[in-house]
């Protein structure tokens, strides 16, 4: 079996473990794939674009509240029993991220507890690199499959840093110093061997920290100056100048300091987290921010002064003709968007400047020109007749099975206008659309996948309209859609959308359906555990697949969209059967993956 076949397989675990509860969210990532694809493969696939607005967030109630609460100080001391202390760190921190503000020693607890696993992991880190400079351990090149987990040092390396970037961005907003502490202890010279700059992640890190920690944020902003660190310090002054002034002020005119005396020759110097140049960045925000300074804002300092910020236009302005006299760039170091500002407070710099760019683009305009030219006269006779034989091959292929193209087109036309006609029902707050128009457009979409989420999405209108029974006859209409034993991930996604519409009409009926799917699913699971587990791939180890290895944003927001309607109902209908859903997994990381789910959906932090 090669790497290529492996990642697919891996992937679908992966992807349905994740997604068992997503109803409405995932199917709607797969129109918007297909709505992004070339014009010929959409066709083919018959999959228009189908548009669902986030529905409002339903309120819970204090007792479900309790209730979830409760949960969830559960699952982050079983999180604790997980074999793979990546595991085990990503759910203690994910938990102790939502726990805090209902119990801030619990949740300090987990994140410390996290914290001794990671520095676990980092040792073993060490010890592995000891060992290969010693000849004592190959450095395997055969890695990984998916998210870089494998044998080599490279895999090693990046798994053990996805782990740190997840427990460190969860905390940074919890516990500024904590987080800072743990940073630092656990920072290696050989990360970067493989091409990873921490300086732009402790950037990020500051900008997270600054909103709850704007003191801690300023020293480390200062810190990174002194070594003349610029990575990132744009975004680092925005996020603590809203959060703290004065603070901003006083790290933004320390780095104009910084910028004005930096040696230009140094690698990484001029680059944000997102590779941007931060000393136009930041430019750009104070120059902003200074020409919208409203009444509210008066007496608040300025991000930077007039004076610090004609200083920073005139070492852009510097950069940008070095830049210009090397590679003919003329908009290196920032691009026009900031061209305004810099004749704002550098006018004889910048009109000096624009002056050379001109008179040098002029002259090479008139070279291109005239080698243009030559080259037309060339080949004009031969374009000429290219043009004609094109437009008789076209003309002809355009006659050729018109009709069969224009029939596979009414059709597409007719099934794009039922699923306009009800996503705009769908969409509007005061929908007026019958049972029987719904039926009608429903009648038109013949793709499977389109029209169950259609289904779901229109059902719910009816619901909203406290119209159940026509939910339920839409739903009694498509009850054969449902797969008894579902094989394939598409059959199992289409009836979590079909379990999606039944909540809030008959939860029974959903939950029935999804404990049957989640069943259907563990056989497929416990196969692939066998498999894996045979060729030793090192994703998979004591039992678990490494979900720590995936990065946090991956699933940050997983669920807010299509889920929260949906568990919202169940969880309303019967909370202990709505938990019950998780212990359905035969897998303990797909369990807690479910839980976690379940929890970050309905009790979303307040920082949220």
């Amino acid at each position: 079996m090669n790497q290529t076949n492996s990642r697919k397989i891996i992937t679908l675990l992966l992807t349905i473990a994740v997604t068992i509860p997503i109803f409405a969210q995932i199917p709607t990532s797969v129109v918007n794939d297909n709505a992004r694809m070339p014009s010929e493969n959409r066709m083919a696939a018959e999959t228009p674009e189908i548009k669902i607005t986030k529905p409002d967030e339903p309120k819970i109630s204090p007792e479900l509240e309790a209730k979830l609460v409760k949960l969830l100080k559960t699952t982050g001391k079983d999180a604790a029993a997980l074999n793979m202390p990546e595991n085990r760190i990503r759910y203690q921190a994910d938990a102790a991220d939502l726990l805090w503000a209902h119990d801030e020693k619990a949740a300090r607890d987990m994140f410390a507890n996290a914290a001794n696993d990671l520095r676990g992991l980092v040792q073993s880190l060490d010890t592995f690199y000891q060992q290969r400079e010693a000849g004592e351990v190959e450095d395997d090149s055969f890695g990984g499959m998916m998210f870089g987990g494998g044998r080599g040092g490279s895999a090693k390396f990046y798994t053990t840093n996805t782990i740190r970037q997840n427990l460190l961005l969860a905390w940074a907003e919890r516990d500024g110093a904590a987080t800072l502490a743990l940073f630092r202890e656990t920072q290696r010279d050989n990360y970067k061997e493989f091409g990873w700059n921490d300086g732009q992640f402790e950037a990020k890190l500051a900008s997270l920290i600054a909103k709850n920690d704007p003191a801690q944020a300023l020293e480390m902003g200062m810190q990174k100056l002194s070594k003349g660190n610029f990575e990132g310090i744009d975004d680092l002054i925005s996020n603590l100048y809203r959060k703290d002034a004065d603070k901003g002020a006083k790290l933004a005119a320390e780095a104009v300091k910084s910028f004005s005396t930096a040696d230009s020759t140094l690698k990484n110097n001029y680059n944000n987290y997102y590779g941007q140049d931060p000393i136009t960045s930041l430019f750009s925000k104070a120059a902003q921010s200074a020409a919208q300074k409203s009444e509210s804002s008066a007496d608040k300092p300025p991000m930077l002064s007039d004076a610090d910020l004609s200083q920073l236009a005139e070492v852009i302005i510097k950069k940008r003709a070095e830049r210009f006299k090397q590679s003919g760039d003329s908009y290196y170091y920032g691009s026009s968007d900031s061209s305004e500002y810099l004749k704002k407070y550098a006018p004889a710099s910048y009109a000096r400047f624009e002056r050379e760019a001109n008179r040098s683009s002029n002259s090479n305009s008139m070279l291109s020109n005239a080698n243009s030219s030559m080259g037309n006269i060339r080949v004009r006779s031969n374009v000429n007749s290219n043009i004609t034989i094109s437009s008789m091959n076209s003309n002809t292929s355009a006659t050729v099975g018109s009709s069969k193209i224009s029939a596979r087109e009414s059709a597409e036309q007719a099934q794009s206008e039922a699923i306009s006609k009800l996503t705009q029902a769908a969409m509007s707050p005061d929908a007026k659309i019958s049972l029987e128009e719904a039926r009608k457009s429903l009648s038109q979409i013949h793709n499977r996948q389109q029209k169950l989420l259609a289904l779901t999405q229109i059902a719910k209108v009816f619901v909203a309209r406290g119209d159940k029974d026509s939910a339920k006859s839409l739903l009694s209409d498509v009850a054969g859609m449902q797969s008894a034993q579902p094989r394939k991930a598409m059959e199992m996604l289409q009836n979590l959308m079909l379990a999606d519409a039944y909540s809030g009409v008959e939860p029974d009926r959903s939950f029935t359906i999804m404990e049957s799917t989640i069943f259907e699913f563990n056989s497929v699971a416990a196969a692939l555990n066998r498999m894996v587990d045979f060729v030793d791939f090192k994703e998979f180890a004591d039992g678990e697949f490494n979900m720590g290895m995936i990065p946090r944003e991956a699933l940050q927001f997983a669920g807010t969209v299509g889920l929260r309607q949906p568990l919202f109902n169940l969880a309303t209908a019967d909370f202990e059967r709505t938990a019950a859903l998780a212990d359905k997994f035969d897998k303990p990381e797909l369990r807690m993956e479910a839980k976690m789910l379940i929890i970050r959906t309905l009790l979303p932090s307040e920082k949220e």
